[in-house]
């Protein structure tokens, strides 16, 4: 199994990336299990966006 991290800059959230990933999915070029969205806040702390 790989696992793969992508960070996004909070400033400046961007669809592109998403689209870009879901081209690679429709092509069959990568296989997306699944995925979770997840926020850092300060003090440090880990939530998901959804659930």
């Amino acid at each position: 199994m790989d696992v793969v991290l992508l960070e996004f800059p909070e400033q400046n959230p961007s669809s592109g990336s998403a689209r870009a990933l879901l081209s690679l999915v429709d092509a069959g070029v990568i296989q997306l299990y699944d995925i979770v969205a997840i926020r850092r806040t300060v003090p440090p702390t880990v939530r998901p966006l959804s659930s």
